[in-house]
């Protein structure tokens, strides 16, 4: 299995690229591996936000976002997405929101299916930072 996943411009750097890239995730009983993809690699800086989650929504991926308000105002609008998971405040440390993300994956079995997810809960939850 696949976690398919779309760092947005303000959370796309090549440390939490290659750390999430590094990870896999417990889902159902198995190991999944991410796939993940910055939205500057695929066409998409400065686009705006909605063509962001066009783009993910069309490629099955999940997006992961610092920009909680604007993102939670296109979930509101419309629902249906692979799922968004944002940090507000922001997570400062790549590793710190690589960890989070991988938390949230496993607590919701890899469907984010039309979830909006705040990532500053899964900082620390279920598991401890290594």
């Amino acid at each position: 299995m696949t976690i398919r996943i779309l760092l947005d411009e303000d959370s796309g750097s090549h440390r939490l690229l290659r750390d999430l890239e590094s990870r896999t995730v417990a889902v159902s009983g198995a190991t999944a591996d991410l796939d993940v993809v910055r939205a500057v690699d695929v066409g998409l800086q400065d686009r705006p936000d909605y063509e962001v989650l066009a783009h993910a929504v069309e490629h099955e991926r999940i997006v992961i976002t610092r920009n909680y308000a604007d993102f939670k105002d296109l979930h509101d609008a419309n629902p249906v997405h692979p799922g968004i998971l944002a940090h507000c405040p922001p997570i400062v440390a790549d590793y710190r929101v690589a960890h989070a993300v991988c938390n949230a994956i496993e607590v919701f079995e890899g469907d984010l299916s039309g979830r909006f997810v705040s990532l500053s809960y899964f900082a620390e939850y279920p598991r401890p930072l290594p």
